[in-house]
């Protein structure tokens, strides 16, 4: 047994030297009689003559720890440790075991078969013959040294406890724990606390909750700091009280019952003292010396830190000291102390400095006695400053800016810069110590240097940092006196540049120009140069400065500080800006700003922008009767911007119209020129939707000449050759990449680029050529313009939107609310729960499935190798390198997921969610519900294929290498009623496609992005559906899939906050994504 295993553990514990010789000598003397065990209760009970024969026992836990130990003798209960008794008998007991095998094992299992024995046999019925009685308490309080430096002492409690005569509490935190739990604990032979009997009273009741309190806050704190780490030693009887619970405690504490011993002393009252000084001092005269020292009545042990709030204990009381007299005063009346003598002597020379900066908070915050010979020589008046600043300039030392302070007091003028001199008659001053200081400071904050004679400044920046900054401040602590020669160069704040803010509408510019009186062009350029380097001032050419700080407007100052990226915007005196950034400074209207002019032109356009229905355009006559309020509305937002020559995203939720209102807009736009000048429309999508948009056109503009611009490449150079009365232009991104030299010499009247998230990337082909086509207005249709981060939004806005962004550093470094504000008016996304309220109900759940036993093992072999291989990886070549490494096995797992097959060519086992999609589908179809099956592997999409071919159900199929023109007849045909089951590959089919014929969507796997599967399941929920919509995903639990879902519900406010609530996104994945997913961490 581990508590047996030396004789230094035994001394330790026992209640001290003494103790422990006299426990050696009786076990030498043979007085241990007999040891018996009992294997019951895990107890030695011993027989030691003393006296007379005393009992001794010894409790042990399960794991042959030593739990509790007793003596019948008198001196165990007033003794802390081991009596010598106990000390015997473990020595004895220690022998024993080493000479024989003692105690005898016991069967491990005939402990427990009693237990339950005991579990299951009825319980007799307890007399209760014992009467409550009152519980006594007392609390033994000491201060203790502390390790901590910035305290002094902690504050420690010892508790005796019992009915009539109290019992030392050997364990306080086990007794505590017994009372807040109502539990009985063992104390001596002669008293055990039990709950229903002892009863404290009231007072002791909160005392005691309250301990129990602190004990419970002591246990969660040392598992919160050390988890894995054993329990710290503690002293078992001490509880040593947290400095901020000092107070609370104070007042727990029951009048009378409690005792603070300190160095000695002992105190059974300990009042609380706030607002006053525990220390006092007094100043008086010896010959020629002031001398400062604490009174007589303080000369015993100073004042104690207990906490670092300064609650401090002195002479039996507790202080709360405040900031000053904890960082001040204390440590004053220390030093003084450690003084020889204890008294601080000051030299007549120097007591005007050392009473000016020491004495007022001394009389503020402590207790000073000032004698009569000494407080007769003291004056005091109130501060008055003066401060004279002049400026010079010649050849030899440049230019110099000088000042000299005065401080006043009555008749008494002090330069600061002197050292301290003995007043006439022994006079000593009491300075304004404060204010002069704040008054110096802000001479140093500048960087104002001394040369024994004069403060000076001869620094450009910093001379005007002085005169724009800190001379207002100057005024309001001082009588401030310039000479002409400074006044000159002093600017006024009728010189400062007044922006005037407008829009050129025959460049389409947003134009901002400074104006200042008397200055010429040629100094205002310069200004404006000066001003795009971020510079705080202009110098003119008279020397004078100007301040260039832009008012203090932060949408204003960012407008220019982008301007400052693009030198190109600078043109002569004025900064040309893409009109588009018009929109930064709309809160000029609502809150003007007196140093900034605003043009009515820039008004109008703000106001506009703000409501698109200001400028009333009406929709082509064929096409109003079909539009809805709210497309009605987007046709309004799409022409407003238009006629500012701005692009925007159509960024409306998917099965909302986005085609129908571009449509309406492309139409309306060719009405307006009907000679054609302007050329054609062109649109760009996915090439799955080209015939899509061909079919729009035919149905709902059927007057507009639309060619798709597809076939071999001699076919498409035919059809760009000649675009003589065509009105629409439809092409792919893809072809658009291959023709685009054909491109170049055609000019489009606007551009309509469909699934905008094509070209998300700025950096690709797609970007670099849709940036490339030149047209008068360009528009985005997307219902996810951000599925990963705000570069992709970025990557949009430059094609649509030039300029709105100065650069892609520009867009990185502003706040994520800066980059929702600036976008706000080019972006319009309304959702369908918003607009569509005869729109039936989309709900969408969650359908576990398990693996099997097979896929398991296959599944966690994959996990294990995957884990090793990724920490590997990032070890030896980092996260970048090997992140498709990574992908690749994230992919594996997957696979697993779906069907081992797909990874394992020659898996013939089943797949949990194999099965459960087949038992769906039987239960789906025979309660005649169309479904939609949805999976990102053709793989997988092939399995069902096969599957359901054996069973003869009759199904469409989709993919990427479906043509175009295919898929549009086959989703007619599917809407017409034309089989109940839709196969479609996640990427290949999740947009462009109507199959408001299904009333089931069930996605088979998750991908990484839920905008795309919010895509997949808005084929169905659209408009034109009739019926609720189930979308149902199916979800493998215990698996990455299920971390995949939980990291898209963690990462979708990127999106909410950017363009409008209610699309999810995910951010590219990150080092500690990869670690979640692989539970790795």
């Amino acid at each position: 047994m581990a508590w047996l295993a030396g004789l230094d553990q035994i001394l330790k514990q026992s209640s001290g030297w003494m103790t422990y010789k006299r426990g050696m000598e009786y076990f030498r003397d043979h007085r241990v009689k007999t040891i018996r065990f009992d294997p019951d209760e895990m107890t030695f009970r011993a027989l030691v003559e003393g006296g007379e024969p005393y009992e001794v026992i010894l409790q042990t836990d399960m794991d042959g720890r030593l739990s509790r130990v007793d003596c019948t003798c008198p001196a165990f209960a007033s003794v802390a440790g081991h009596c010598k008794h106990i000390v015997a008998a473990l020595l004895q007991l220690r022998e024993e075991m080493r000479l024989s095998d003692f105690p005898p094992k016991q069967d491990p299992h005939e402990k427990t078969i009693r237990e339950i024995i005991g579990l299951f046999q009825p319980a007799l019925p307890e007399e209760n013959h014992t009467t409550a009685a009152p519980l006594q308490v007392e609390y033994l309080l000491e201060l203790i040294p502390s390790w901590n430096r910035k305290t002094d002492r902690w504050l420690t409690l010892r508790l005796k406890a019992g009915p009539k005569r109290l019992y030392v509490v050997k364990n306080i935190r086990e007794f505590l724990s017994a009372f807040a739990e109502g539990k009985p604990l063992y104390f001596t032979k002669n008293f055990t606390y039990d709950p229903a009997v002892h009863l404290p009273d009231q007072k002791d009741r909160e005392m005691l909750r309250f301990l129990a309190s602190l004990c419970k806050s002591e246990q969660m704190y040392q598992q919160m700091l050390h988890p894995w780490d054993p329990p710290a030693e503690k002293n078992e009887r001490q509880l040593t009280i947290p400095p901020d619970q000092i107070v609370a405690l104070l007042q727990h504490l029951p009048t009378g019952r409690f005792c603070l011993e300190n160095d000695g002393d002992s105190y059974t009252e300990l009042p609380i003292i706030e607002g006053e000084s525990p220390v006092s001092f007094s100043l008086n005269r010896e010959g020629e010396e002031y001398v400062l020292e604490p009174e007589e009545r303080e000369k015993r042990e100073g004042p104690v830190l207990l906490s670092e709030d300064g609650i401090c204990f002195h002479a039996g009381r507790i202080y709360k000291l405040n900031q000053a007299q904890r960082e001040n005063i204390l440590p004053l009346y220390r030093r003084i102390r450690q003084l020889p003598e204890e008294k601080l002597y000051i030299p007549a020379i120097r007591m005007e400095s050392f009473s000016s900066a020491v004495l007022p908070a001394l009389k503020r915050e402590g207790r000073l006695t000032i004698q009569r010979d000494v407080s007769d020589r003291m004056v005091q008046h109130p501060l008055r400053t003066e401060i004279h600043l002049d400026y010079k300039r010649d050849t030899d030392h440049g230019e110099r800016l000088t000042a000299r302070i005065t401080h006043i007091y009555g008749e008494i003028t002090v330069d600061p810069l002197m050292r301290d001199g003995q007043k006439k008659d022994g006079i000593v001053l009491l300075r304004d110590a404060e204010k002069e200081q704040q008054v110096m400071a802000v001479f140093e904050e500048v960087g104002f240097k001394f040369n024994g004679r004069e403060l000076y400044l001869n620094d450009e920046a910093a001379l005007f940092r002085f005169i724009h900054d800190k001379m207002p401040q100057l005024e309001e602590m001082a009588d401030l006196y310039t000479t002409p020669a400074l006044r000159d160069i002093l600017f006024e704040p009728g010189r400062r540049p007044v922006p005037h803010v407008d829009v050129d509408t025959s460049t389409d510019w947003l134009e901002v120009r400074f104006e200042l009186p008397d200055a010429d062009p040629d100094e205002l350029e310069k200004m404006l140069r000066a001003m795009i380097e971020r510079k705080r001032y202009y110098r003119l050419q008279s020397g004078a400065f100007v301040s260039l700080e832009p008012p203090g407007v932060d949408s204003f100052r960012s407008l220019l500080e982008e301007g400052a990226r693009r030198r190109d915007f600078i043109d002569g005196d004025r900064l040309k800006l893409p009109a588009a950034r018009a929109l930064q400074l709309e809160e000029l209207l609502e809150q003007p700003a007196p140093d900034i002019k605003l043009g009515h032109r820039f008004r109008r356009l703000i106001r506009n922008i703000q409501d698109p229905e200001n400028l009333d355009f009406s929709p082509p006559a064929s096409l109003a009767p079909v539009l809805r309020d709210y497309q009605r509305f987007g046709f309004q937002w799409l022409k407003t911007l238009a006629h500012y020559r701005f692009g925007g995203i159509l960024a409306d939720d998917m099965g909302l119209g986005k085609t129908l209102q571009a449509l309406t807009f492309i139409l309306s736009e060719l009405e307006e020129d009907s000679d054609g000048r302007a050329g054609p429309a062109l649109v760009v999508s996915p090439a799955s939707l080209i015939y899509n948009w061909e079919k729009e056109c035919t149905r709902f503009a059927p007057g507009l000449k639309a060619v798709v611009i597809a076939g071999n490449r001699e076919e498409r150079e035919r059809l760009l050759q000649d675009l003589t009365d065509v009105d629409l232009l439809i092409t792919s991104y893809p072809l658009l990449r291959r023709d685009l030299e054909l491109y170049d010499s055609h000019r489009f009247r606007t551009l309509i680029l469909d699934e905008a998230q094509s070209f998300k990337n700025q950096h690709s082909r797609t970007a670099q050529a849709v940036r490339r086509i030149s047209s008068r207005t360009r528009f985005a249709l997307s219902g996810t313009p951000i599925e990963n981060s705000l570069d992709e939004l970025g990557s949009i806005m430059e094609v649509v939107m030039p300029g709105l962004f100065s650069d892609r550093q520009a867009l990185r470094g502003l706040p994520t609310e800066e980059v929702a504000r600036r976008v706000r008016p080019f972006i319009l996304r309304r959702m369908k729960r918003d607009v569509l309220t005869e729109l039936p109900e989309k709900i969408e759940s969650i359908q576990l499935s398990e693996l099997t036993t097979q896929q398991k093992r296959l599944y966690m072999a994959t996990l294990q190798q995957l884990q090793q291989e990724t920490e590997l990886a990032l070890k030896t070549e980092g996260f970048q390198k090997s992140r498709m490494k990574i992908l690749a096995g994230l992919t594996r797992l997957r696979q697993i997921c779906c069907h081992p097959s797909l990874y394992l060519a020659n898996y013939t086992a089943d797949s949990g969610k194999f099965a459960q999609l087949l038992e769906k589908l039987d239960e789906l179809l025979q309660n005649r519900r169309r479904v939609l099956i949805f999976s990102q592997f053709t793989g997988m999409l092939a399995l069902i294929r096969g599957e359901l071919e054996k069973r003869g159900i009759p199904y469409h199929y989709l993919d990427g290498s479906t043509p175009a023109k295919e898929r549009l007849e086959m989703a007619h045909r599917f809407n017409s009623g034309e089989k109940d089951l839709f196969l479609i590959s996640l990427k290949a089919g999740g947009t462009g496609l109507n199959l408001t014929g299904a009333d089931t969507v069930i996605l088979y796997d998750l991908w990484w992005n839920p905008a795309v599967e919010q895509q997949a399941a808005d084929r169905a929920h659209r408009i034109g559906q009739k019926k609720t919509v189930q979308v149902i995903r199916l979800i493998t639990r215990g698996t990455i899939e299920e971390k995949i879902y939980e990291l898209q519900q963690k990462k979708q406010a990127l999106f909410d906050q950017v363009i409008q609530p209610g699309e999810q996104m995910l951010t590219s994945l990150s080092e500690a994504d990869l670690r979640e997913i692989l539970n790795m961490d």
